[in-house]
Order: structure tokens, then sequence, then C-alpha cells
């Protein structure tokens, strides 16, 4: 990707952050009457969600990226107390979406924003020939699933805040939140399959945040937690980081002996 079109996808981005509003959106000074009348435009919609204290705010159907006819989009920040806004971006499936399965998209790093897998691989639009303009991406994810990509753990992409979040541990509470809040607005998915889609450092992210939302099903199943048991069905790691110490190691086992062409002579191996 080159960088008029990572240009692009940072102008998209910051325009959808525009009809939220910043103010509104960091539990700052609240928006004046014009930013109201822009944000009442646009079709900005606030719930509060008194279990978790938090509040989900966004804005439906922004008109960016997925212009698929019929197909609705919510994108938005779900806010927990006054210093932690998490930034979300949900697409409805192009097919079937009333019985498709819901799944998350998480970006690895860690520090990764997850529109990157939005705009350049694997979302409802996509910059081609270096293009200024998305179009639609017709292999897109929402093809068949309702997606739903959050930039997470705080302070990565558009989420804010001040409480730091400093190990995978400290990040899952906040995602498994972030579906409560979300299954509550729309009651539709809490039955759903579910499934958790990453990559890179999401070679550690996938296994704790999914371990942490079955003992959750097991907490709310024995009555000794409450909230909405999620469907978990997949697992799903892309070129998972998991052990540096190991992986760098291959890469010149690899360039050495692979079956396409070797690029690393053997005496250089043992230098």
């Amino acid at each position: 990707m080159r960088f008029s079109s990572i240009s692009s996808i940072s102008s998209i981005s910051t325009a959808l952050l525009g009809l939220i509003g910043s103010a509104s959106a960091f539990g700052g000074i609240a928006p004046d009457s014009r930013q109201f009348r822009t944000l009442e435009r646009h079709g900005l919609t606030v719930f509060k969600h008194a279990a978790t204290n938090s509040k989900l705010e966004y804005v439906t159907n922004s008109g960016i990226c997925e212009t698929t006819p019929g197909v609705g989009q919510y994108s938005g920040y779900l806010s927990v107390g006054k210093n932690h806004s998490m930034w979300f971006w949900f697409f409805e499936a192009r097919h079937n979406a009333e019985k498709a399965p819901l799944a998350i998209w998480l970006n690895g790093g860690p520090g990764c924003s997850s529109m990157i897998g939005l705009f350049t691989e694997h979302g409802p639009c996509h910059f081609v020939n270096n293009d200024t303009e998305p179009t639609l991406n017709p292999h897109s994810w929402n093809e068949y699933a309702n997606m739903l990509y959050i930039d997470q753990p705080i302070g990565t992409g558009f989420s804010v805040g001040t409480e730091d979040v400093n190990s995978t541990a400290q990040a899952a509470p906040y995602i498994w939140k972030f579906m409560q809040v979300f299954m509550d607005r729309f009651p539709k998915y809490k039955s759903r399959e579910f499934g958790l889609f990453t990559q890179s450092y999401g070679g550690h992210y996938g296994p704790e945040f999914a371990d942490y939302f079955l003992k959750k099903n097991d907490q709310i199943e024995k009555g000794d937690a409450e909230g909405h048991k999620i469907d978990m069905v997949a697992l799903g790691i892309n070129n998972g980081w998991i052990d540096p110490k190991r992986q760098f190691k291959s890469y010149a086992t690899y360039a050495n002996r692979n079956p396409y062409k070797q690029i690393l002579e053997n005496k250089l191996l043992t230098l």
C-alpha cells in the first residue's frame, strides 16, 4: 500500500470521528449546538448500560466504506467511565444477515489498529491501484458474517484514555464488557455463533480472550456472574506471533530450506 492510500484511510476514519464529535466520544466538554445538529443529522445514538457502567455512542449508516444497499453499519465508541473510550466499527453481513454468525477482528501489534485489517485486508471496502477513494471489496468477510472491528487495547488506533492496559490478561475483560453492551443494545446477536479472529500478536490476544470468554460462560452458567454467554465456536489466528525466540530462528531455517528456492547458503548458517 502506498502513502496516498494510507492518507486516504486516515481521512476516511477521521471523517467518521468527526461525525461522532470528539467531546462526546471522549467524555469531555459537551458538543456545541452546531455539533449536536451534525451528530443528529447523521443518526447519533447514545445507549447507557447500567450493568457495566458504560455508554455506547455510535453513528448509524454513515455511508462510509460499506455502500451495499440494505447493509447496515454502526461506528463509534464504548466509553467506560470518564477516561476509557474504545473505538469500533460494525458491518452487517451482506447475505442472510439475520442468521449469519457474529465475528470480531483484532489486529495485533500490540498496538496495531484494526482499521488496518478493515481497509487493507478483509473489510467491506479497499483501495485499488493507489486510488484515493475506496471501492467495495467483493471478498470482504462481511459477505457472510456480521463483522465487528475494534481498536484495542486503549491507546491503539482511535481508542483513547488515561487508564493503562499493560497486559493481554488486562485487555480481555474490556472486550468481554464490550460484547455485553453490544448484545444488550443489539439483542438479536445474543444467540448467534461467535468467532474471534486475529493475527500477529493476536497469537496472544486470541487464546487469552477466548479463555476469558469461556470462563465467563461457566461462571454465568453456575450463577457466579451476571451477563450473556457468548456462543464461542471459532478462534482464528493468522501468522501468530507467539514465541519470538523460536520464531526469529525459523527465519534463517526457512530461507535455507524451503520448497521453493534457497536464498540463504548453508555456510551462512554457521556464521
